[in-house]
């Protein structure tokens, strides 16, 4: 058996139509995809169908294959609708509600068509029409049957429309691209509402318009990459972003936000409203007022680390026109920080902080006593030391040796606060700077020493003071000197206080300031209240 070569072309574009189907399916699924395989599912059909019908030799068969015919020819521009919505951005879950709203009259139009001989409310008559070797069924219609024929053309110019908006935004690098999906989809439509007009007659004359449509699709694949820059919906990215999202009007209220943004705001703002749209952004986010938001060019950035807050956040303001209302906006994206500004945190405190004491290990205790006398700030520099440390630690272990660095350390900074900073230099030794005339100063670390005389250490069940021995040195900014000077000083002085008896201070003019009376050997006394 020959196939004409009119009802092969058609056959072949049917089956371009839906190998194209199957390719996108191969993609990740979203509602603009499922619209497009859709469309041409039912392009593919209604030219199968058109083909099976040239082809009948029953009128009986004929009829029922143009009855069929019906189906797809009046769903495509309902999914021609939703498309074009996708494509221009519309919320995907009021396109699904716009859609089952659409297709009610569909397949009300269509059970009237399949049951048209018994009831006769949309056609007059049919009869067999033949084109040479061809044939097809003709229809005269009845009033109603006209009137039916408007409510798919109705829908299909809505989308064209939208479409047509939709190109006229596009940017121009997508312009060609844009345009051809324009005329790939308005072609079908065009031709079917034109038909009665036209001067010549020929079979199967509106499935002609669907052939082109799978021509034109088959170019933007191949040629433009047509399903890797198809626009996926909006609304799915602007859900599924981890990044909170706020759209802000040029009057500094918000319009818009996905949930992401509702997670994090709801950490940040204690009793946020239940409603936001229309609110002030600085109601909801006072930050945000750190942003020039009438006068955005270019992207601003801020970073919110407030330590009272439960997260870290970076914000973004970014300048924004709507596509369909043209009216100015901004664009505010939140990115949870708190991981980042944690892990920076721990290597600040790692390279600033000693890990055993929590005061500030030796190097970073350097770089702020060299930024303090790069100010020019006179203040005295004290060296502390821990007597009988090592007996200590023989006689109870390291681990209580620890805990003692840990209890001396946790005073030295109460007592320095407000007064200076402090430092562990290494091993029992420490230091401090003090905003304090050098004698003042001697003063002041001698109320440590009775506060440590005055709080015990238990250990083993015996009480246990912990004592040490501090040389001091003045820095003079008209002197100058750096740290090893402000070292050697203090270091020499509090040579003096351990050759001297140990639990003293001595300024760097030779001035001894007594602890308290020291025991009467130079180790640990056996009695309750022994010093270490």
């Amino acid at each position: 058996m020959t196939i004409h070569p009119y009802i092969f072309y058609m056959l072949l574009m049917a089956m371009l139509a839906l190998l194209l189907t199957i390719q996108i399916f191969r993609h990740s699924a979203t509602h603009a995809r499922t619209y497009l395989a859709a469309l041409l599912t039912s392009g593919g059909a209604f030219m199968i169908l058109t083909a099976a019908e040239l082809s009948a030799s029953s009128e009986t068969l004929m009829l029922w294959l143009r009855n069929l015919q019906q189906l797809p020819l009046f769903i495509t521009p309902v999914l021609l609708f939703g498309l074009a919505r996708e494509y221009a951005g519309y919320g995907a879950a009021r396109t699904r509600r716009w859609l089952l709203f659409l297709t009610a009259p569909v397949l009300l139009q269509f059970l009237l068509i399949l049951f048209d001989q018994q009831l006769g409310l949309l056609r007059v008559s049919t009869e067999v029409v033949q084109f040479g070797t061809l044939s097809e069924i003709s229809v005269t219609q009845t009033f109603l049957g006209a009137i039916t024929i408007v409510y798919p053309s109705s829908v299909a110019l809505l989308a064209a429309s939208i479409l047509f908006i939709q190109l006229l935004r596009s940017n121009h690098s997508e312009r060609v691209m844009n345009t051809l999906f324009f005329i790939a989809f308005i072609l079908p439509v065009a031709y079917m509402l034109s038909v009665p007009a036209l001067p010549w007659n020929f079979p199967g004359q509106i499935a002609v318009g669907f052939t082109v449509t799978s021509g034109i699709l088959l170019v933007l694949y191949y040629k433009y990459d047509l399903l890797a820059v198809w626009p996926v919906a909006g609304e799915r990215i602007f859900e599924t972003m981890t990044e909170g999202i706020l759209i802000i009007s040029s009057g500094g209220r918000i319009k818009e936000w996905n949930s992401a943004a509702e997670q994090m705001l709801m950490q940040l703002t204690p009793g946020l409203p239940a409603q936001w749209r229309g609110l002030p952004c600085t109601d909801i986010l006072p930050e945000v007022s750190n942003f020039d938001k009438h006068t955005v060019q270019d992207m601003q950035e801020e970073s919110w680390t407030d330590e009272n807050l439960p997260l870290r956040v970076r914000a973004r303001l970014y300048p924004m026109k709507s596509l369909r209302s043209g009216e100015e906006a901004s664009l505010l994206m939140l990115t949870n920080v708190t991981k980042d500004y944690l892990y920076q945190e721990a290597l600040y405190r790692r390279a600033t902080i000693d890990y055993l004491t929590g005061t500030a290990n030796r190097s970073y205790f350097i770089e702020q006593l060299e930024e303090v006398i790069s100010m020019g700030r006179s203040f005295t520099f004290v060296l502390l030391d821990l007597d009988y440390f090592k007996q200590f630690n023989d006689r109870y272990g390291h681990q209580a040796g620890d805990e003692v660095l840990q209890f001396f350390a946790s005073l030295l900074m109460s007592h320095a606060e407000g007064h200076g900073f402090s430092g562990r230099i290494g091993g029992e030794e420490f230091a401090a700077v003090c905003w304090m005339e050098e004698e003042e100063a001697a003063r002041n670390v001698q109320q440590l020493q009775l506060q440590l005389m005055n709080n015990p250490l238990t250990f083993d069940g015996e009480p246990e003071s912990v004592q040490f021995s501090a040389g001091t040195a003045v820095f003079d900014p008209a002197l100058g000197g750096s740290f090893s000077d402000l070292y050697a000083t203090a270091d020499n002085a509090l040579y003096i206080a351990k050759r001297a008896g140990r639990n003293q201070i001595v300024t760097s003019r030779g001035h001894s300031v007594q602890g308290r009376e020291k025991d009467r050997d130079d180790s640990p006394a056996s009695s309750a209240g022994r010093t270490v």
